[in-house]
């Protein structure tokens, strides 16, 4: 099985959190408040993709999830080209701004290969974010 969700995240100051959600209510932050109750953190899903177990179902299958991927990342890169402004006005002092790649294989999936697109990580960079990796 292949999945990957690739998320905005933002982490700081809840009430500095909330600013940066009004400001972009049409984003749809999902909002996660720590226990201490004065931090916390924001997430904004921009691609996702459930490919099932691609080796199996052939080279037809597993370039179909290559392609899916690949728009799913460009409407990504879209959409943080869009929010650049913002993000790249974030008071950093007080919120840690990334994108997290968040991938899960099982099995013996080791041929499928996420290549992120250029203007992704452009679209990143260019908002001042990290590109932030983790497997499972």
């Amino acid at each position: 099985m292949i999945w990957f969700e690739l998320t905005l995240r933002l982490i700081g100051e809840l009430a500095y959190l909330e600013t940066v959600r009004h400001a972009h209510a049409d984003a749809s932050f999902a909002m996660y408040p720590s226990d201490d109750g004065h931090s916390g953190r924001m997430t904004l899903p921009l691609a996702r993709g459930d490919f099932g177990d691609v080796d199996a179902a052939g080279q037809e299958a597993t370039q179909a999830a290559r392609v899916d991927a690949r728009a799913q990342f460009q409407a990504a890169a879209a959409r943080l080209r869009a929010l650049t402004p913002t993000l790249a006005a974030i008071d950093r002092e007080r919120c840690a701004v990334d994108v997290l790649l968040h991938t899960r294989r099982t099995g013996s999936v080791g041929s499928f290969v996420y290549r992120l697109p250029d203007e992704l990580i452009a679209a990143a960079g260019a908002a001042g974010l990290a590109l932030d990796v983790s497997f499972s």
